[in-house]
């Protein structure tokens, strides 16, 4: 599919002067019909000094393409009239690879401006993956008969690279017949094609399998502007469409031969993202008024539909045809409407005084019928679950206002004081959510001292509450004293300080440091506490006018407390069986860089080191020894701590740039980049075990060594002739 686009973009398409720096690239000027041309080069040959194993690539291509050979990394050509006023240009990058990017523009300054834009963006999950079903047809995985067991489960094929690739082709045009008002039109397809690992259970017991995924987006934006000195007004409709080819996953279930109505099915199904649409239509503006005062604010509406044909229950042919698993109605019939306002004003009474006001307003109205189920099919394609009562579908409409007011005050030149009060309300249905209304309330104050010419300053400190209706269980399962983290009362304290210092011409040290505290001071169960900080420092250097550097360092960690209870429903209710987990979890990042001009406009160097270590840690202990229950329940609900979880990542580049002339330049590139990955849950997993069937995928260790040549032309300069007419 990329090979067929790529003559074209070597023919019509080129980088821009400056799109990507470095060596290896041309430049080309000359005059067509008085017109300004400009021509940018760069391409070369890259090769790996120890080839990557295919299985070791997952992570090293995650979200990029890096292959041996030749490559044209940058393409562009650009025009420009003598006045200005017209320009043109077309951009390609990564040329012929699934991270290609083209981009072409074309403007007449003030009156219109085109533009086109062609993204490939891959995400690679896996390149270990293992899977034994054959795809009879795109989304139905069919096992061998007899089914193989866990032995042959785990020899099956290697399914190469489980990848999801995006292609995505903006369109915008902007046009401005006149100065006081202006049209712009903006499409936006996206394709997504690929797999990705998707689980499907039966009765606790999992299977993956490749999700596949053939979705296409359509986006349709168009507003229309009108200006005048001291008003502006816009309004603007949005069309959005989702288009899912598939509508199901079907899979051969590994550890059951036939339909059982206890055991579950032989055959599992899972729905996939159903087709929908949004439209929207949108009014905006702002009007500045007298006394240093403006306001603007907006309003749109949306709608929201639906109509997917519903897929049965259940595949389980022995409890398909049971009456209560009838669907009251063959769709959903979705129907949502949105609704959003806003308003600012802000206004200057003093000179030393700046004063901003918001209100914000948001509704979800999903008017959507609920529908009841008398039954229901257990985890996947299991047994058949009558209830007692109706199990109700609740829909999930809710709102929100935001309001606030922000004011900041000049003390004395170059020293500043700021404050604010902000309220934000939410409303749900109460019937789906545990808490119909809650509110929060945020005091914050900032001072800015720049007072000194090679000193800056800033430091901020915020508290917020945020309190709800008293809670209730939408769910008999959970714990009665579980409270959810988005609906809880919270407490949240944050602090951020930062400082830049330019003590000497050339020298620049900055460091930042912020702190937050969130607390949940009636989750009795649940997340209980939430605490954060981050640290960082960076140096930059010119000692001398050839050479720069730069060392940076930064830390990022975060403590989790979460407190919950080991149940079985023989002992639901037995506190002993409590457990605590406290996590952390740390990232620590070093860089370092520089670069040194040898031989002015002939030979210079650089290069980068990054190294990052993130480390996730989970310390559990029971508050009380567990006790009250058999010798096997006592030995599940006692905790244990989870194996360290580690991650590090070490990139580091080095170039020599050489121009023989003024017309060339040849580039030696040295890049290397290390993988280290520690985690139990996927280390040696293996595709299959007792009563589980997993793709197997990680991303493994690896150690990538890449050697790259970039050579360019660089031909003279050629200025467009001064007409004799």
């Amino acid at each position: 599919m990329r090979t067929r686009w790529l003559a074209p973009a070597v023919l019509l398409l080129a980088a821009f002067p400056g799109a990507r720096g470095g060596a290896g690239v041309a430049w080309a000027q000359s005059a067509p019909l008085g017109n300004r041309l400009s021509v940018s080069l760069e391409t070369g040959g890259r090769a790996y000094l120890e080839e990557l194993p295919a299985a070791e690539r997952g992570k090293f291509e995650e979200y990029r393409e890096v292959r041996s050979g030749g490559f044209l990394q940058a393409l562009s050509l650009g025009l420009l009239s003598p006045d200005g006023r017209f320009q043109g240009e077309a951009v390609a990058r990564e040329i012929g690879e699934r991270d290609q990017l083209v981009r072409l523009r074309v403007q007449d300054l003030g009156r219109f401006d085109l533009q086109l834009r062609w993204d490939r963006i891959p995400h690679t999950y896996s390149t270990t993956a293992r899977f034994s079903a054959t795809e009879t047809q795109r989304g139905v995985y069919t096992l061998p008969t007899p089914r193989p067991d866990t032995a042959a489960l785990n020899r099956a094929r290697l399914l190469g690279a489980v990848r999801l690739q995006w292609d995505a082709v903006r369109l915008g045009l902007a046009i401005n017949p006149r100065k006081d008002w202006g049209f712009k039109a903006e499409y936006t397809r996206i394709e997504k094609n690929g797999e990705r690992p998707l689980g499907m259970t039966v009765l606790f017991r999992p299977q993956e399998v490749p999700e596949p995924i053939e979705h296409t987006v359509h986006d349709l934006k168009l507003t229309q502007g009108f200006y005048r000195q001291n008003m502006q007004l816009q309004f603007s409709y949005d069309l959005s469409v989702f288009r899912n080819e598939l509508d199901r996953v079907v899979a051969d279930y590994p550890f059951n031969a036939v339909d059982d109505p206890n055991a579950g099915g032989a055959r599992q199904r899972t729905a996939l993202a159903p087709d929908n649409l949004a439209h929207s239509l949108g009014l905006a503006g702002g009007v500045s008024l007298p006394a240093k005062t403006r306001i603007s604010g907006g309003l749109s509406y949306g709608w929201r539909r639906q109509d997917q044909t519903f897929l049965p229950h259940t595949i389980n042919s022995a409890i398909a045809a049971d009456p209560s698993l009838t669907l009251a109605q063959p769709d959903l019939a979705a129907d949502a409407r949105l609704l959003r306002f806003h308003l600012v004003a802000n206004s200057r009474p003093l000179d030393r005084l700046n004063l901003t006001a918001r209100y914000r307003y948001f509704d979800f109205d999903d008017r959507t019928q609920e529908l009841e189920f008398p039954a229901r099919v257990g985890y996947g394609d299991g047994r058949l679950i009558k209830l007692e009562h109706p199990l109700t579908a609740h829909r999930l409409w809710h709102s929100r206002q935001i309001a606030g007011v922000d004011g900041s005050y000049r003390l004395v030149p170059g020293v500043q004081l700021k404050a604010g009060y902000g309220w934000e309300q939410a409303k749900r249905n109460p019937e789906a959510r545990e808490v119909g209304k809650s509110d929060e309330h945020t005091t914050k104050a900032a001072l800015d001292f720049t007072r000194i010419d090679w000193l800056l300053l800033r430091a901020s400190y915020g508290l917020s509450w945020r309190r709800g209706d008293p809670y209730h269980e939408v769910v008999e399962e959970v714990l009665p004293e579980l409270r959810r983290l988005d609906i809880a009362d919270r407490d949240r304290e944050r602090v951020e300080l930062l400082g830049r210092l330019y003590p000497l011409e050339g020298l620049t040290i900055s460091a930042a440091y912020s702190r937050g505290l969130d607390e949940y001071p009636e989750s009795a169960y649940g997340l209980q506490r939430d605490q954060n900080w981050s640290a960082s420092g960076e140096v930059s250097w010119t000692p001398l006018d050839r050479l720069e550097l730069y060392a940076g360092y930064a830390r990022d960690q975060g403590e989790l407390r979460q407190r919950s209870r080991y149940r079985e429903p023989s002992v639901p209710s037995n506190t002993s069986f409590d457990w605590v987990g406290n996590s952390g979890d740390r990232i620590t990042t070093y860089s370092a860089g520089g670069s040194l001009v040898l031989l002015p406009d002939r030979l210079d160097l650089g290069a980068s080191w990054d190294y990052s270590r993130s480390v996730l840690r989970m310390h559990a202990f029971n508050p009380t020894p567990p006790a009250g229950g058999t010798a096997a329940q006592i030995r599940s609900a006692t905790a244990t701590n989870f194996p360290t979880i580690e991650q590090k990542l070490m990139p580091l580049s080095a170039y020599l740039r050489y121009s023989p002339a003024a017309d060339w330049a040849l580039t030696l590139r040295y890049a290397y980049e290390k993988f280290e990955d520690t985690d139990f849950r996927t280390d040696g997993l293996y595709p299959a075990i007792t009563n589980a069937a997993f793709l197997g995928q990680e991303y493994r260790d690896y150690n990538a060594h890449l050697l790259s040549v970039t050579v360019g032309f660089r031909p003279a300069l050629l200025r467009p002739a001064r007409s004799t007419l």
